[in-house]
């Protein structure tokens, strides 16, 4: 009789370790699946302030800053024609001493960042402390006789505004 009690007794213990170590591995799974929780929430939310970001914020290269500013310049009435690409193109390669195939390689990137640029003004201020912190007295001047050339193959509407713009912006560049 003892055998037999000793018997349930054991199955009695390993049905208790069974039922524990389900137990444990369930806490685990929680503790899992609360980490995966956490690290999907980061992601969101990383991916969300990247969305909300706007693309000017983010340009620390004042050629860069240089080439979204003439291609807001030139989109400003509308659409970037052919005669204003050649007028970036050549007045990035003159005055930026680049090759012509970053520059238009520079060209597309502005294109990207400028396609939700809605008010000159602002695309502007957002990259003048880049140029500020970044060239000296001639780069600035270079950069205001680029954005004239190419605001001289904007139409008579938008150049009045694109004039107004590149006034307020070499007053903060002086």
């Amino acid at each position: 009789m003892h055998i037999l009690a000793g018997i349930i007794a054991a199955i009695g213990a390993l049905a208790v370790l069974m039922w524990r170590m389900q137990r444990t591995a369930e806490a685990a799974k929680g503790l899992t699946e609360a980490t995966d929780d956490l690290r999907s929430y980061l992601r969101w939310r990383n991916w969300r302030k990247k969305l909300t970001e706007n693309r000017l914020d983010t340009i620390t290269d004042p050629r860069i800053a240089a080439t979204a500013m003439m291609v807001a310049l030139a989109q400003s009435d509308g659409t970037l024609i052919e005669r204003e690409e050649v007028t970036f193109i050549d007045q990035a390669v003159a005055k930026c001493q680049i090759d012509q195939s970053l520059a238009t390689e520079l060209l597309e990137h502005s294109r990207w960042l400028d396609a939700e640029v809605k008010d000159l003004d602002n695309c502007f201020m957002r990259l003048t402390p880049v140029i500020t912190e970044n060239c000296g007295p001639e780069p600035r001047n270079n950069l205001i006789d680029m954005l004239n050339a190419v605001a001289a193959h904007a139409s008579d509407a938008s150049s009045d505004q694109a004039g107004r713009s590149i006034t307020k912006l070499r007053n903060r560049l002086i």
